[in-house]
Order: C-alpha cells, then sequence, then structure tokens
C-alpha cells in the first residue's frame, strides 16, 4: 500500500491462501501458470493482472484500503458484550462478533451502501437500521448501535375446551408487517421476543412454519410499549384442520403428472421467504393437502388457477396453453 508493506493481509488464489508476515512477504504454492489476479483482504489488489511462469514467481502486489465500519452496541446505554453484527446488501458483506466491552470493527467493504443488523440473542434485544449506511474505498465510518428492540409478548394457546396446543406457531402481526414469530412448547406456552414495541399486535396461531391461513378464533390486539414485556395472554383457537383433493388437466381434460401445485390463503399477504403447502400431481394429476385450516385458498398449478375452500375433495385445474 503506497509502496509500504501490508502486514495480516490474507492473500488468495483459487483454493490457496497465505498471510503477509510483518515485512508484507507471503508464498503461496501449486499456482497453475497463466495471466491471473489475485485477493488480499482486508484490503484492495489494484495492480494489474500478473503473468504467472513455472517455477518461482516474485510478484508484488499493490494495494488500497477497503471500507470499514467500526462502533459499540448498547443496550440502554451499557455496552453489550458479544453481540453479533452483520453488514449486508451492499457490494460486499461481513459478520462479526463484539468484545467484552461491545466494541466491533469489521473491514474489507467495497466502495457503496449498505444494510446494518444487530442483536443480542441473551437479551432478546436487536437493531436494524433505518438507512443504508455509505462507506467509501479506504473510508472508515463510526457506527454506534442501540439494541432498541427488545419487548416480548408471552402466553399460552389451547383449543376450545381449553387443553394447551404444543408445537404451533404463534405470530404477531402489525399493521405493517409480522413482527414477532415463536413456537408453542409442550405445555402450549411460547414468548415471542425482539419485538420494536410502541406498536400494536395482532396475535394469530398457524398450524406450522409454512402454513397461510391460521387457525379459527378471536384474540385482542395489543398494544405493547417499547422494552415491555406482556405476559398472561390466553389465545383460544379451533385446532380442526381440513383437507383439499383434486386433479390437475390438460386443456385436452387428460391427466397431468408431475405438476407442481401451490395452496395459499386467499387474501392473506405471506412472507415470500417462506414456503407455501405444495404438492405433485401423480401419474393420474391427482393431488391433496392435509392439514390446512378452514378457509379459501389459492390453488396454482403453472397456468391454472382457483379459489377452493378448504374441504374440497374434486377440485379441477386445467392448465391452458
Amino acid at each position: 500500500m503506497h509502496g509500504q508493506p501490508v502486514a495480516g493481509a490474507r492473500v488468495a488464489h483459487l483454493d490457496a491462501s497465505a498471510v503477509t508476515q510483518a515485512d508484507g512477504t507471503f508464498v503461496l504454492d501449486g499456482l497453475p501458470p497463466g495471466r491471473t489476479t489475485f485477493t488480499a483482504d482486508p484490503m484492495k489488489v489494484v495492480s494489474a493482472p500478473i503473468e504467472l511462469v513455472a517455477g518461482d514467481n516474485a510478484v508484488v502486489l499493490d494495494t488500497q484500503p477497503l471500507g470499514r465500519i467500526r462502533g459499540v452496541v448498547t443496550r440502554h446505554g451499557a455496552p453489550v458484550a458479544f453481540a453479533r453484527v452483520d453488514i449486508a446488501g451492499g457490494p460486499s458483506a461481513s459478520g462479526v462478533t463484539a468484545d467484552r466491552n461491545g466494541r466491533y470493527e469489521t473491514g474489507g467493504l467495497e466502495a457503496g451502501s449498505y444494510g446494518v443488523y444487530a442483536d443480542d440473542g441473551r437479551r432478546g434485544a436487536y437493531y436494524t437500521a433505518g438507512d443504508l449506511v455509505t462507506v467509501a474505498d479506504g473510508e472508515t465510518r463510526e457506527l454506534d448501535i442501540e439494541l432498541r428492540w427488545g419487548a416480548r409478548v408471552s402466553g399460552v394457546v389451547v383449543d376450545t375446551s381449553g387443553a394447551p396446543l404444543p408445537d404451533v406457531g404463534v405470530r404477531l402481526l402489525a399493521s405493517d408487517s409480522e413482527e414477532g414469530r415463536c413456537t408453542t412448547d409442550a405445555h402450549g406456552a411460547f414468548s415471542c421476543g425482539s419485538l420494536q414495541g410502541g406498536k400494536t399486535y395482532t396475535p394469530v396461531v398457524m398450524p406450522g412454519d409454512n402454513a397461510t391461513r391460521p387457525y379459527p378464533g378471536t384474540a385482542p390486539a395489543i398494544a405493547v410499549a417499547a422494552d415491555a414485556t406482556v405476559t398472561g395472554l390466553v389465545l383460544a383457537v379451533d385446532p380442526r384442520t381440513l383437507s383439499i383433493a383434486g386433479t390437475v388437466v390438460d386443456a385436452q381434460g387428460s391427466p397431468a403428472a408431475d405438476v407442481r401445485v401451490r395452496a395459499s390463503g386467499t387474501g392473506i399477504d405471506h412472507d415470500p421467504w417462506v414456503a407455501v403447502p405444495t404438492a405433485i400431481t401423480d401419474t393420474d394429476g391427482r393431488f391433496r393437502f392435509d392439514h390446512l385450516p378452514p378457509g379459501d385458498y389459492d390453488l396454482v398449478a403453472e397456468t391454472a388457477k382457483a379459489v377452493v375452500r378448504a374441504g374440497t375433495a374434486s377440485a379441477v385445474l386445467t392448465i391452458r396453453p
């Protein structure tokens, strides 16, 4: 870098890598001849590509600093030891763990704008940057992080007779998004943490992670203050589930085998990162979905679409050319 040796950089080419010594030297063995480039994390190599020949090669890599973000992770103003900090969404990415004093530093960032996320699993609190953080080549950005999403809602899920429901999902919905998700234990108890607070949440109970329609039941909206813990919530639902079965046919009415059919709750927004219930037709074009809460579902199979009510046993989807 500017003619000065760089110690501690990891120089790499293909599967070979080495860390530079105090004088900037490194040794890589077994490299194939030919024109090539190197990386030197956390620096940026700005040298032109180098032509390697058989035998020993003495190369000089000119580098310049990449960007870095550093600061202190706190909770209520006190440092948080060993919090996780992730930098992503830009031209590169990095993840580090803060030290026992809450200090973190992440380097090797190409110039660009990044999202910042941090959390502390022990306290159930986290932070996500509202705005992207922009870093230039060689720039060090100071960013102190206050973990402010630490509200929690706890309670129990029961059926209509009052019996606890284990292993069902509880989701807390705000007006603009889903904010919390957790699963009941063997006694039907749940505890959803890392909530932003200062919002009103509507709880729903789902039969599984990929469900797109909740169990029927009524639950009051819950106003959760910042950093508050709400306990004693009882969610009573009807856990009955139904099936949808049918066939997929082509435009000529012949069974369509090996077609993927998806079922998602009609009129319900669902997480695009979570797979909805899916079935594959057999050789007779038949498909079946089980364990669906009552309600209407959008069935999609290639160009075929239909709205079908749970409990239907003879749905027909026709694939149009």
